[in-house]
């Protein structure tokens, strides 16, 4: 019986120890309580089991970390013993507050799902997000919708922005036509008799060279294209373009077996962006799929992928896994 009390004791002094130190491991115990840390843990898997004490996910060394209810926050003065990578992960959550599961890098979303004692996902419109352990659900979808109302998508911008030039310089385009037919007109029937008519065939054929230089301008960049031509490869490239309505926006790089650009897909009224990586390759690999997702990351982006290469099969499972993030298609 009194070793029953005893053992009853050693607990209690257990739980206040906890309240006063915090999240503690089973060596603290032992060396509070001067007894075998063997003891220590199995004192603590009594509470535990008690539902007095909870565990954490992450391990410093082998051994868990064992607090209270209330405590969860104090789990922070842990995070140094994680992996690096889920340290990163855990200081960028830190920092971001939220982050949109699908924006993530792959390691970054592995990462996410592993330090459970810190990340917590969420639904928001039907995407997964995760939101740190300071900030409740209802805070992180109020960040959501302040990040969604300062975001400006550059196409939304850029294509207004050409087709206005382009209008401008068509109008242009029309109004020397128009000029050129007068001065024709001008020209036929212009006769000695006529000084007012001679006039204004002078006035008008100064605008010539004028006209000559709009365009000149307007007709450069085609011109300059069909000069340059394309490679094979780049042509197959245009021609997925053009059989899949994708609108080329801007390009960035083209070389003979490679070719970078940023594109528009119409989905239900709305333009989605895509920034478009195609390479000539024999096969695709995961680690080529990682390096373009980087490069997707960097524009904000997700990644549609061009190739005429077989994927291996790691490949296939990373495109499995990330769904939209990055689309391959082979070129046929």
């Amino acid at each position: 019986m009194e070793r029953g009390n005893s053992i009853l004791d050693q607990r209690e002094k257990i739980i206040s120890f906890i309240k006063i130190r915090g999240p503690s491991l089973p060596i603290h115990i032992s060396q509070h309580l001067k007894v075998d840390t063997l003891l220590a843990s199995a004192m603590l898997a009594e509470l535990l089991s008690d539902k007095r004490l909870k565990l954490s996910n992450l391990r410093v060394g082998n051994s868990p970390v064992y607090y209270l209810v209330g405590q969860e926050f104090q789990l922070e003065n842990f995070y140094q013993y994680l992996p690096d990578k889920e340290k990163e992960t855990f200081e960028l959550l830190r920092s971001k507050q939220i982050l949109k599961d699908s924006d993530q890098l792959p390691a970054v979303r592995v990462a996410l799902r592993s330090i459970r004692d810190f990340a917590f996902s969420f639904q928001y419109n039907d995407q997964l997000y995760w939101r740190f352990i300071k900030v409740n659900e209802e805070n992180a979808s109020e960040l959501i919708q302040k990040t969604q109302a300062t975001q400006v998508k550059p196409v939304q911008i850029e294509i207004p922005v050409v087709k206005k030039i382009l209008l401008e310089h068509i109008q242009k385009a029309k109004e020397l036509s128009i000029s050129k037919n007068v001065q024709n007109e001008t020209v036929q029937d212009a006769t000695p008799a006529e000084p007012i008519v001679i006039k204004e065939k002078q006035k008008l054929v100064s605008l010539i060279p004028e006209r000559k230089a709009q365009e000149s301008i307007f007709k450069t960049p085609v011109k300059t294209k069909k000069e340059k031509g394309k490679s094979e490869f780049v042509s197959k490239v245009y021609e997925f373009f053009e059989s899949n309505n994708l609108k080329l926006v801007k390009e960035i790089s083209s070389k003979k077996k490679e070719f970078m650009g940023i594109i528009n897909v119409e989905n239900n009224g709305k333009f989605d962006s895509y920034i478009c990586i195609a390479k000539e390759k024999k096969s695709v690999s995961d680690k080529d799929l990682m390096k373009h997702l980087q490069t997707g990351q960097k524009e904000n982006l997700p990644v549609l992928f061009l190739s005429n290469g077989e994927t291996s099969k790691k490949a296939v499972e990373w495109l499995d896994y990330l769904g939209n993030i990055i689309i391959y298609r082979k070129l046929e």
